[in-house]
């Protein structure tokens, strides 16, 4: 049920659409990792970043990379590594696109 819930909630933050002042995103990225017996989630916020800037796209990223890695830490099962590595690659691609929406909606608007 947790899951389920979780799932929502990030699915639901795909269709709102981010808001941008002059030089801020009024938006976070939310990273989920499905770490098999449990679903996390951290808030990446990118109020504080310019997204029409490369530089301040590529901290975001890199942002996104550290909570990918957190939320998939310890992640249980027969093959640590691979399993670990495999909820970090789909925690950060799916908040990826939620990225690339927001760098989106700052430089077409």
């Amino acid at each position: 049920m947790h899951r389920k819930t979780i799932l929502a909630a990030a699915a639901a933050a795909l269709f709102i659409p981010a808001a941008a002042s002059a030089q801020q995103v009024e938006s976070d990225v939310i990273v989920t990792g499905d770490r098999t017996e449990e679903v996390r989630s951290v808030v990446v916020s990118l109020r504080d970043l310019d997204l029409r800037a490369d530089r301040d796209v590529r901290v975001a990223d890199a942002r996104i990379r550290r909570a990918a890695n957190k939320v998939c830490d310890d992640t249980p099962g027969s093959s640590l590594i691979g399993n670990q590595a495999r909820c970090v690659n789909e925690a950060f691609g799916n908040a990826r696109v939620d990225l690339n929406s927001a760098v989106y909606a700052v430089r077409a608007g």
